[in-house]
């Protein structure tokens, strides 16, 4: 546990400081060397309009946070999008859609970046974006409107949706519900690496088209049909004429006892999708295939510090602010 002090100017009159507003959920906006705590559902929001164009960060406690709009170059960590009842740690939700829109004039590259959140909703990017990842996230569909390059989903949850219109997207070692994966144009390209992979209703037209490298596909739709590659994958369905470029797959899994942590491959909070014959399934990368291959092996904590029990004290004009911050 690790004691931290900030010091902040007041921005309004000093009745703010009650302690009951250590109670609310919370968004810590950090500029430089300048620290600002917003209170309420309303906070992100708050924190978000404050920030500058760009070069912001900010920090969530958990709770429930208000929709937004992400309109400038901007870092947000949360809390992640699971319950650890145990050590006293809760998501960081965002009660509907998290929509990102930048302005033209915003030059690239963007690098957006979100981290820790549980989404209710979708992710929707409604502008050209050059640079967007999102880490330790759930969420359902994400869908792209315009040209979006380096864009990393990284260790998430898509709890059932698609990914609509990837122009330039890489999906890896996360768990992913999606009944369909399509591109933006024929130029696109789509690669999912080291996830798991369900659901798949569409995969079979061609409005789905990806690279899909050791993953694990416990789903009855996956077929040649569409201009879809799959390399290394461990699939339940039996052997089918693969699309060029396909090859190295198993088939006709039984998952009952390709993991240690349960008999199928659904998706829990407690799950952590260990394979019971690791040496046997290794992908071209010499790792092995699913989430806990790869470059990010399987872990839903966020890197940042938890921040719990913050407390502040008006000194003459400034704010001063302590709080632990649990090292995950």
């Amino acid at each position: 546990m690790k004691k931290i002090l900030l010091t902040l100017m007041v921005l309004c009159c000093t009745g703010v400081a009650r302690a009951q507003m250590s109670e609310q959920v919370n968004a810590i906006l950090q500029v430089g060397d300048d620290v600002t705590v917003f209170y309420g559902a309303g906070a992100l929001a708050q924190a978000l309009e404050a920030a500058p164009e760009s070069g912001a960060v900010i920090t969530l406690s958990s709770g429930l946070f208000n929709a937004v709009t992400i309109t400038k170059r901007v870092t947000i960590y949360g809390c992640g999008w699971y319950t650890d009842a145990e050590n006293g740690i809760y998501p960081s939700t965002i009660n509907g859609t998290l929509v990102i829109n930048l302005p033209e004039e915003l030059e690239a590259p963007h690098d957006v970046y979100v981290e820790g959140l549980y989404i209710n909703n979708d992710i929707n990017v409604n502008s050209v974006i050059d640079g967007l990842s999102i880490v330790k996230c759930s969420f359902y569909t994400i869908t792209f409107t315009k040209e979006n390059k380096r864009v990393n989903i990284i260790q998430s949850y898509m709890r059932g949706g698609r990914i609509n219109s990837g122009d330039n997207v890489v999906v890896k070692n996360s768990y992913v519900n999606a009944n369909g994966i399509g591109p933006l144009s024929d130029e696109s390209t789509i690669l999912l690496d080291h996830c798991i992979i369900t659901n798949g209703y569409y995969f079979d037209s061609g409005t789905s088209r990806f690279n899909c490298t050791n993953c694990i596909i416990p789903t009855s739709y996956v077929s040649s049909g569409g201009p879809k590659i799959y390399q290394y994958c461990a699939f339940s369905c039996g052997s089918w004429a693969q699309t060029t470029g396909s090859g190295n797959n198993w088939f006709s899994q039984n998952w009952s006892t390709f993991f240690t942590d349960a008999e199928n491959a659904d998706y829990t909070d407690a799950r952590t999708f260990t394979l019971a014959d690791p040496t046997t399934y290794i992908g071209n990368d010499g790792t092995e295939i699913g989430v806990n291959g790869g470059d990010y092996p399987w872990n839903k904590q966020p890197r940042t510090p938890v921040v719990k029990d913050l407390k502040l004290k008006v000194e003459g004009t400034q704010l001063k602010v302590t709080y632990d911050a649990q090292v995950r």
